[in-house]
């Protein structure tokens, strides 16, 4: 009897500690929660250290919240049009148009926490600011 209880002992405790795994059902979501959902998962990945680019569509973020503070080197997928507010308050400190097919990019825009983020127009690729490629030694 005791070798019973033990093997449905063990059994429980395998059985309890496999973890389960829901599917999401995405249909009840809005559009816009959907993009919001998409966001804080990019910027859960970047904060780990597992994506290092990521595409911010149209849409108003804060620094910090949304998108984290550093520096970028930003592109656009196609063309896109940028505004970077210091915080909710103030008039915009940086607006710049950003056209692919030209060549066009911003090479380096330091986000500081706080910052408001308005990508007005197409989709921008947001990549780790890498410097100039030379030293001072």
């Amino acid at each position: 009897m005791k070798k019973i209880v033990a093997l449905l002992l063990a059994l429980l405790f395998v059985l309890a500690s496999v973890p389960v795994y829901a599917k999401t059902d995405f249909d009840s979501y809005t559009t816009e929660e959907l993009i919001s959902l998409r966001v804080s998962i990019n910027v859960e990945l970047l904060l780990r250290g597992a994506e290092k680019d990521f595409v911010v569509p149209i849409g108003v973020y804060t620094v910090g919240e949304d998108i984290p503070a550093g520096s970028y080197t930003v592109r656009a997928v196609t063309y896109g049009y940028i505004t970077l507010y210091e915080d909710a308050d103030s008039f915009y400190s940086f607006s710049e148009g950003i056209n692919n097919a030209d060549g066009e990019y911003i090479g380096k825009l330091t986000l500081e926490k706080g910052n408001i983020v308005k990508v007005l127009s197409g989709r921008l690729l947001f990549s780790p600011y890498q410097g100039l490629g030379f030293s001072f030694e």
